[in-house]
């Protein structure tokens, strides 16, 4: 499971997490044609959202994108480095069971502190469900153009 944590300060220092993830109608297809998302809209705000599927659907492509935008827009603002919120990224599949559920209860904790939006990419249901407010369930599209 990789986890990602997003809110964007305005220009005067106050938190916009309800605003902080959107998406809306995004599309992906790679050079040889492989579509990975097809109109995915998705609004996790404030929220801990799980992305499932099975390999190859389009999860890591829409974390990646949603990351992408989210730094994008961070640079826009001219919100410096060292001032921007941490777009974390946690991966719990390489570690055992007790530091994984550990690192769960620690996410948890951390989405009730910070009420910000937080969106997680895993394969377990189990673990979409312990941890999730809402669960986008991506369906390999396997379409070439």
């Amino acid at each position: 499971m990789s986890a990602a944590a997003a809110s964007l300060p305005t220009q005067t220092g106050q938190q916009l997490s309800e605003a902080a993830v959107s998406v809306k109608a995004v599309s992906k297809v790679y050079p040889k044609g492989t579509q990975a998302l097809n109109e995915m809209t998705l609004d996790p705000r404030g929220q801990l959202t799980s992305l499932r599927g099975a390999s190859g659907c389009g999860k890591t492509t829409l974390m990646v994108t949603v990351l992408r935008n989210v730094a994008f827009g961070l640079e826009l603002r001219g919100t410096p480095p060292s001032e921007r919120e941490a777009i974390a990224e946690k991966y719990f599949s390489a570690v055992d069971e007790q530091r994984r559920r550990k690192f769960k209860e620690d996410l948890l904790q951390l989405v009730e502190e910070e009420k910000k939006t937080f969106i997680v990419v895993t394969h377990s249901m189990e673990e979409s469900v312990y941890v999730s407010d809402q669960i986008a369930l991506l369906l390999a599209t396997a379409v070439k153009t």
